[in-house]
């Protein structure tokens, strides 16, 4: 997962030319994904497709939580002063989103190995 959001990382800086907005969209992403990595961690053998996502509504909350607080570390002036943050545009958002994704495909694609490998061995 760490390389998905270097390689976004390492995108941004050389289309913007700009390491701040690359940083920001970086970190932004890396929380993302980790709010996403727990719902496809929920189980090791079953695919987050076939979960039941809601089960859990303790676990809907500190993710919404998080993310509330994610948005006040880009949003809030004063967080944004503290962690040398700023706002993002749709289309950086679009990219924070679409490595979460990336990162949740992979993680299922690796369930899905590990699932076959499994099947194979015995």
């Amino acid at each position: 997962s760490g390389i998905v959001i270097f390689v976004l990382y390492l995108y941004l800086l050389h289309i913007t030319g700009d390491v701040f907005i690359a940083r920001v969209v970086a970190f932004t992403a890396f929380s993302l994904k980790s709010l996403l990595y727990v719902f496809s961690l929920r189980t090791k053998d079953k695919s987050i497709w076939r979960s039941n996502l809601f089960s859990n509504l303790w676990l809907w909350l500190a993710v919404g939580v998080s993310f509330v607080v994610q948005l006040a570390g880009v949003y809030i002036g004063f967080f944004q002063q503290l962690l040398q943050t700023r706002g993002l545009n749709l289309n950086e958002w679009l990219l924070v989103f679409s490595a979460g994704l990336i990162i949740l495909v992979m993680i299922e694609a690796g369930k899905l190995v590990r699932k076959m490998l499994i099947k194979y061995v015995h």
